[in-house]
This record gives C-alpha cells, structure tokens and sequence, in this order.
C-alpha cells in the first residue's frame, strides 16, 4: 500500500491494488467494472488507448504473471483532493512481475495521474495517464 497523504489517493491506490496485485480475477474484474468510467480515457507512454483494449491488457498481464506492489507514494494531489470525492492524484509505483511459467522477474516503474469523479454517490476513476517503465 502506499505512503499517502489524501483520501483519494488512497482510494486510488486501493483501486490499483485491487485490480492489479491480488490474484482473484473475479475480484478485478469487479474493481474495474464498479471502479471504471463507462467512458474512461487511457494514456500510456503518449499512446491513448480504448478502455476496453486496457482491461483486455490488464486481464492478459494477469494470465500470464504474478504482480506485486512494491512502492507506492503519492507525489501530489489536486487541491481539495483530500476531502472530497473528486479531484486529480498522482503516484510512484514500483512493481514486480513474475512470468508464471519461466518464474523469470522484472521490475517495473509507474507514474500515475488519475482523475476521478463521482457518480450516484461513489467514485470512479474518470481519467488514468502513465508513464510506464520496465527496469533493466
């Protein structure tokens, strides 16, 4: 879990780590479908990408590795971001990747910038800008 400083950067970290670092697929597949905008914008590396190819990308990466969250620290959050339910966050992840079947590791850097909103009542994450990196 990350080092955070706001509540929406913990709901965001929350987010991440639930669709990402535990290994139910049903749990995250769940967490994108309730955590998600039905619109939800993607920017990877300059590259926009659809929502539905992004869950299609964090499904296969879950298929074929074993990810765990290694560092994460919130850098800064849009004012406001701490008390309300909406508002722009950013962080550092740094994570592990282990091919399920070679048991090969890599670790993998990742800047974040999120935008969440909310709608009836509960978050979603509007908006997610990466920077992605994979160490030598």
């Amino acid at each position: 879990m990350a080092e955070q400083q706001t509540e929406l950067g913990n709901w965001v970290d929350q987010l991440i780590t639930t669709i990402f670092f535990q290994p139910d697929d049903d749990v995250s597949k769940n967490a994108m479908q309730n955590g998600f905008s039905p619109d939800l914008k993607i920017c990877i590396n300059g590259n926009h990408i659809p929502a539905d190819e992004y869950k299609k990308l964090i499904l296969a990466t879950r298929a074929t590795n074993d990810l765990e969250a290694l560092n994460t620290r919130e850098l800064l959050a849009s004012n406001g971001a701490g008390n309300g339910d909406t508002g722009t966050v950013g962080h550092l992840s740094t994570f592990k990747l282990t091919d399920k079947k070679t048991g090969a590791a890599k670790t993998e850097s990742s800047l974040t910038i999120a935008t969440v909103d909310s709608k009836d009542g509960k978050r979603i994450l509007r908006e997610l800008a990466e920077i992605y990196h994979t160490q030598e």
